[in-house]
């Protein structure tokens, strides 16, 4: 026998693989089906929402400029303040402008006397010119019976026996003829002066008629200048806030100048979509609105109208592709959102303040 030990025998190996529990094996698709659920739950809320970022407050925004030229006086308003329609803002001297009221109301006064005295001289004519012209006629007929007797007279002294006169006589009568025919034609002058009563009323008349055209243009002239006068104080035209105030005490005001601007408590939203969200935007659509300078502020608005054109296409310098290499670009329209509530007046809204809107469109 051999002492040499047996060789060892290897343990045996078991060809099958260790099983993975089933509880294991189910959790990629339990992660699959969550990620399923949620993205078509986000899809499912989402789909009929059109929002984005590219949104902006607007507001009318009035502009405060001087009426007429001079220096300013006073200041009644600070930058920022709320005002109301007709609150004074700014004072501009008024010495020149007192001083055209003064002297048109002056020439005014002047020629309403010259009217009054011209319209008595109109009565004065209406009365006295009849009774002058019926003098003058019964001058006339005076005149004409003193002729004939003075004619009668030489006629007779000249048919008598000249033994029976004398020329001293004869010469007498002939002198009297003639004054007698003299004191007529001065007569009929005189009347023939006095028929003209009519042309004499017309002329007064038109006197008062220029002297009232005149006045007219003198009250034109003087409501001028107390319109100018009162626009020596700057008021607000509507109620907002002050903005931009550039004036100052001292400084000398051009007509046209701008002083100030008032932005009107009225803010509306500009959003400016994509133009390929607006396939389901319709006027009266009801609008989220988150404003970011008030990140707690909700708005709720509707849409109110959509623009007829992009933005780019009422720039200043619209783009021009006819000419070139052309690449598209998605436009951007603009899309006003009237704001229905949530407006807060301690969280007051300004032009160019940004927020983002989301649209709910309708089915």
């Amino acid at each position: 026998m051999s002492d040499t030990p047996a060789p060892e025998t290897a343990p045996a190996t078991s060809t099958d693989a260790p099983r993975v529990p089933t509880s294991k094996r189910a959790i990629p698709l339990i992660i699959l089906a969550g990620v399923a659920l949620g993205g078509g739950g986000w899809w499912y809320s989402g789909r009929d929402l059109v929002s984005t970022d590219d949104a902006f407050v607007e507001a009318h925004v009035s502009e405060i400029r001087a009426e007429v030229a001079g220096r300013i006086t006073a200041m009644r308003v600070r930058d920022n303040q709320v005002v109301a329609m007709g609150t004074p803002m700014f004072d501009i001297d008024p010495a020149t402008y007192q001083i055209r009221v003064d002297r048109a109301e002056a020439t005014l006064g002047q020629t309403q006397a010259q009217i009054g005295t011209a319209q008595l001289t109109v009565d004065q004519t209406r009365v006295q010119s009849p009774a002058a012209f019926e003098s003058a006629q019964a001058q006339v007929s005076s005149a004409v019976a003193t002729l004939a007797r003075a004619r009668a007279d030489l006629a007779r002294l000249r048919a008598i026996d000249p033994k029976v006169t004398t020329q001293q006589a004869i010469d007498l009568a002939l002198s009297n003829e003639r004054s007698a025919a003299a004191a007529l034609a001065d007569a009929r002058a005189r009347a023939a002066s006095a028929g003209t009563v009519g042309t004499q009323i017309a002329v007064a008349s038109n006197r008062v008629g220029e002297l009232r055209a005149t006045m007219a243009v003198q009250r034109a002239d003087l409501a001028s200048a107390q319109v100018d006068l009162q626009r020596t104080r700057v008021v607000a035209p509507v109620s907002g806030r002050v903005a931009r105030r550039s004036a100052e005490v001292g400084s000398y005001a051009q007509p046209g100048q701008l002083l100030a601007l008032v932005v009107q408590n009225d803010p509306w939203i500009v959003a400016n979509l994509k133009e390929t969200q607006l396939a389901r935007v319709r006027i009266g659509d009801r609008v989220d609105i988150t404003v970011d300078a008030y990140g707690g502020l909700k708005l709720r608005g509707v849409v109110d109208s959509i623009q007829a054109g992009s933005g780019s296409r009422f720039s200043a310098f619209p783009a021009e592709n006819a000419t070139g290499n052309f690449v598209k670009v998605v436009q951007r329209v603009p899309v006003k959102i009237r704001i229905t509530s949530g407006l807060n007046p301690k969280l007051p809204l300004g032009p160019g303040m940004s927020v983002v809107s989301t649209i709910r469109v309708s089915n």
